[in-house]
This record gives structure tokens, C-alpha cells and sequence, in this order.
């Protein structure tokens, strides 16, 4: 019980950890680079990420076996500090690595941080299009929570029930493939399109290809969708990666994250919830996707 205890306090503390990385990075990149630049570096990222989330998931599972939960951990606490050394090399001015000027590490109290929320909350309240777009990271939100669980729903419950682990990582390596794919496209269509166009075009594409996906007879009908799918959603992944930093103070950006994060953290537990509760009981597999 107590190496449990330890091992979801570590996984407690690299998930907090994680959400420094958010602002600092969309903070280094105001400071770094021009505004005609943003949308070059988002879809840059989103080819590095896609390159890993399709690698990833087979390189954890080889750690975990030889060496374990305590052997991943490992693994992932040295992959966080030779990512810090490589960013630390880097050279950046002052300017862009505090916006907000030094500080020391007495600033850090409650009283501070709640100033810094209400600072934050204002902000966005008196910005009409940030405060679309935090709304819209709310609903996003509700779209992740859904989607973490609904295609290994219906492939369990619908479509392959008896070899549907086999076939999850199918669909996870060609998901996977679509995303790389689709991150080089969506890196060529930035400089063709504006981001409110990328971004309202990407998610009424998705849209529409998850709810035909819910209604897929056969798995590979299911799998192709879900690789176009995987071709589409970078192209909304790189127009909030280039928008959010081309209108956000980057004096403010750390304090809008933090609404961001919470709320979409919050919406997405809210959907995993009435998932557990109402499947199969009230939701079926189709009103999932719907």
C-alpha cells in the first residue's frame, strides 16, 4: 500500500509539473519569436508530438515490462531533466525568460497567486475573443474526456469484443500515423489560412467524421475514420497554438493558462464521470459519439 501511495504521489507531482510547461514554452515563443512565426512554430510542435504520441505509447510499454512502474518513472523523470538542460541551453533574453520582471522565491505565497488568478480572470472577461476561446477550451475539454474512452468503447462493446486490445493498438499506430501526417499538412496550411478559419473548419470537419465513425458496421470502416480524423485534429492544434500567443500579453499569458488548464481539466472530469455512471445503463455507444 505505501509503494502505491508513493507512486500516485509522483504521478500527482509530474502532472503538476507538467502545467509549468504550458505558459513558459507559449512564453519563450512571444519572447523569441515574430507574431508571423507563431503558426510555423505550432505546427512544428505538433509534428514532434505527433511523432511521439505515435512511438510513445510502444517505447512505455517495453520500459514497463523489463523494468516497471518504479523503472518508468525513472525513465520519465531523467527524459524531464534532459529536457530542461537542452531548454536551459538555449539562449534567451531576459525579456523573454521573465515578462513580468525578477522575482524571488518569497513572491510565491497564496496571497500572490490569488492575485494573480483574479488578474488573470479580468483579463479574460474584458478580452471578448480570449474569453470565446477559453470557452471554447472548455468545450475541447468535454471533446477529450469523451474521446479517451469512446473508440475503445465501441470496439469492445460493438465491433470486436473478443480481440479488441489486439486491435486498440491498431487503431492507437494508425491514429497515430494520421496525426504525423496530418501535423505536416496542417504546418503547409497555416500559411495559406487564418487561424479562425484553421480552427472552426478543423473542428466542424471532426465533428462530422466522429459522429459517421459512431455509426461504422466494421472495424476497418471504424479505423479509417478515426485515421481521418487523426489527419484533421492537428490542423485545430495548430491554430490554437499560433492564435492563443498572436493576441495574449505575454505579461499575462502565464496567468490565462492558468484559467485555461483548470477548466478544461474540469469540463474533461465532468464527461468521464457521467460516462462511468450513465454506460450502458443510459448512454449507448452511438449517443457517446453524438
Amino acid at each position: 500500500m505505501a509503494g502505491c501511495r508513493l507512486v500516485f504521489f509522483f504521478l500527482f507531482l509530474q502532472s503538476g509539473v507538467q502545467k509549468f510547461f504550458f505558459p513558459a514554452e507559449h512564453g519563450l515563443l512571444q519572447g523569441t519569436l515574430s507574431k508571423e512565426e507563431y503558426g510555423t512554430a505550432a505546427g512544428l510542435n505538433q509534428m514532434v508530438f505527433s511523432l511521439f504520441n505515435l512511438f510513445g505509447a510502444g517505447m512505455a510499454v517495453i520500459i514497463y515490462k523489463f523494468f516497471g512502474i518504479y523503472g518508468a518513472l525513472v525513465v520519465d523523470s531523467i527524459s524531464f531533466a534532459i529536457s530542461a538542460i537542452l531548454i536551459r541551453s538555449g539562449t534567451f533574453s531576459e525579456s523573454a525568460r521573465m515578462p513580468n520582471g525578477e522575482n524571488s522565491i518569497r513572491d510565491i505565497n497564496v496571497t500572490n497567486v490569488l492575485k494573480d488568478f483574479k488578474e488573470g480572470f479580468q483579463y479574460i472577461i474584458n478580452f471578448r475573443l480570449l474569453l470565446a476561446l477559453v470557452a471554447g477550451f472548455f468545450m475541447l475539454g468535454i471533446v477529450n474526456g469523451g474521446f479517451s474512452v469512446m473508440p475503445f468503447y465501441l470496439l469492445k462493446y460493438k465491433l470486436v469484443p473478443n480481440t479488441y486490445e489486439e486491435v486498440s493498438a491498431v487503431f492507437a499506430a494508425v491514429f497515430g500515423l494520421g496525426m504525423l501526417a496530418g501535423a505536416a499538412f496542417a504546418s503547409l496550411l497555416v500559411k495559406k489560412l487564418k487561424y479562425y478559419q484553421m480552427l472552426s473548419g478543423g473542428m466542424l470537419i471532426s465533428g462530422a467524421i466522429v459522429v459517421v465513425a459512431s455509426f461504422s458496421e466494421t472495424v476497418w470502416v471504424f479505423i479509417l475514420f478515426m485515421t481521418l480524423l487523426g489527419f484533421v485534429l492537428p490542423s485545430v492544434n495548430v491554430a490554437i497554438g499560433g492564435w492563443l500567443p498572436s493576441i495574449v500579453d505575454r505579461k499575462m499569458m502565464g496567468r490565462v493558462q492558468g484559467w485555461i488548464s483548470p477548466l478544461m481539466m474540469l469540463s474533461q472530469s465532468i464527461t468521464l464521470g457521467i460516462i462511468a455512471v450513465g454506460f450502458p445503463n443510459f448512454l449507448s455507444i452511438e449517443s457517446l459519439f453524438g
